[in-house]
């Protein structure tokens, strides 16, 4: 019996496939992952601007309750991966969570007033600083001041008669 050649046909139907079907399943496959890729990196950014729209909102409400005399209305939160929002005044002895503050403490030389818990999952936007917040006063029981907000709970922002700031309650 005469031994295979490599470079005639039948050598190819023992191999099995050709080059040319082995390279198509390579770009199918390279192609099939670059599609995966593209969508859950489109998927994270819409994860990611929620959490930015969620400080604009934020501040929209609390300078919207700034401006009025008094004002008592609660704003819902719902935030993928996010399960506390903390607000708390660093500088401050810490009478609240612990498992809170070891996370918070991080930036305790930034100025900011309000967290979100895991801050891995805040997309880079861990904190922020919210304008005419009366931290002291929002965080006199408790500091740091955390509301779950895992199952879309909501927050309640006051201003009294007499406040000059915004309390969050």
């Amino acid at each position: 019996m005469r031994p295979l050649r490599l470079d005639s046909k039948r050598a190819q139907e023992a191999i099995g496939m050709s080059f040319g079907w082995i390279f198509a399943l390579i770009l199918i496959i390279v192609f099939i992952s670059v599609a995966i890729y593209g969508i859950k990196y489109f998927m994270n950014i819409g994860s990611c601007s929620r959490v930015g729209l969620f400080y604009d909102d934020l501040q929209q409400k609390v300078d919207q309750a700034y401006q009025s005399s008094s004002s008592d209305f609660e704003m819902e939160v719902a935030l993928p991966g996010i399960t506390q929002i903390c607000f708390s005044n660093l500088s401050e002895k810490i009478t609240g969570s612990m498992l809170a503050y070891e996370e918070l403490n991080l930036y305790e030389f930034y100025d900011a007033n309000t967290f979100l818990i895991p801050s891995k999952n805040a997309c880079d936007m861990p904190y922020k600083t919210i304008r005419h917040l009366n931290i002291s006063k929002t965080t006199s029981l408790k500091n740091p001041l955390c509301i779950d907000v895992s199952d879309g709970e909501t927050i309640r922002i006051i201003k009294d008669y007499y406040d000059r700031g915004v309390t969050i309650k």
